[in-house]
């Protein structure tokens, strides 16, 4: 019952910033990014709205200013670093992708929404008060979550068969000699490139899957395909054996795999 209770709020939170957003997408400053901020009321948290699994709350009596760099809840390695002239006006960058940060100040905060996940932006602000400008910062919320890394390498192979036509000229083309002399003749071979044929595409690189949090993160399975319904053989390293076993890949660790496949021709693929 609880669960189906929560599901419900969340669902009415997130409407109510739908409506707001539409009345006060005119009236807002844009942050850097282009971000129309949308108006919450009171004091609320990334887990009131839905947004990330991990929250950052800044405050203004922990350091005095909003110009420095904070570590992510329970990370060590992750951080945030805010700058801000005034403290009303902040800029942030992360070495991880941002959900949504909000602005608290005065009677709300402003929620700046990031989708896809942001390292960055400019220009927030907290709501604009009853002065007519924005809030001095009471707080700043940045909403995230953790999620594996994956990039990758593509090197392709082909074998290119020349075809070539070959002439052979001599001069002269004919000797008369007696018995016991000898002569001469010259030769000039002539090769002129007519065409090839390509065959044995193939392609094969590197898969590798970092994890940027302090938790284990496990790993089902690792597939590598290819427009046409290419599915390529992935192989990792060490004692892995996905996607029979699962893997847990530790804390700030990397899986390195290799990927390798026969492909029909040199058309273009994803």
């Amino acid at each position: 019952m609880k669960a189906k209770t929560l599901t419900i709020i969340l669902i009415i939170v997130a409407l109510t910033i739908g409506l707001i957003q539409v009345v006060i997408a005119e009236d807002v400053d844009q942050s850097g990014n282009g971000i129309t901020p949308v108006f919450v009321e009171d004091n609320p948290t990334c887990s009131d709205l839905g947004l990330g699994d991990f929250e950052l709350k800044i405050d203004l009596g922990e350091s005095g200013n909003y110009n420095g760099t904070w570590n992510l809840v329970d990370d060590g390695v992750n951080s945030v670093t805010l700058t801000s002239g005034d403290d009303i006006y902040f800029d942030w960058t992360s070495s991880i992708g941002i959900d949504a940060v909000l602005a608290k100040g005065s009677n709300g905060a402003n929620v700046y929404l990031y989708d896809p996940e942001s390292t960055g932006d400019t220009n927030l602000h907290p709501p604009v008060n009853a002065s007519g400008g924005p809030a001095g910062i009471s707080h700043i919320n940045f909403c995230y979550d953790y999620e594996v890394e994956v990039t990758k390498t593509a090197d392709t192979s082909y074998t290119r068969t020349w075809e070539w036509d070959i002439t052979k000229e001599v001069d002269p083309d004919s000797l008369a000699m007696f018995a016991g002399e000898s002569g001469t003749v010259e030769y000039t071979i002539s090769l002129d490139k007519t065409g090839f044929t390509d065959s044995d595409w193939s392609v094969a690189g590197t898969i590798s899957v970092y994890n940027p949090s302090p938790y284990v993160a496990r790993v089902t399975s690792i597939t590598d395909s290819m427009t046409g319904g290419i599915v390529a053989s992935v192989n990792c390293d060490g004692d892995v054996a996905l996607p029979d076993d699962s893997y847990d890949l530790g804390a700030f660790e990397t899986l390195t795999c290799s990927y390798s496949s026969a492909l029909p021709d040199a058309s273009d693929r994803v």
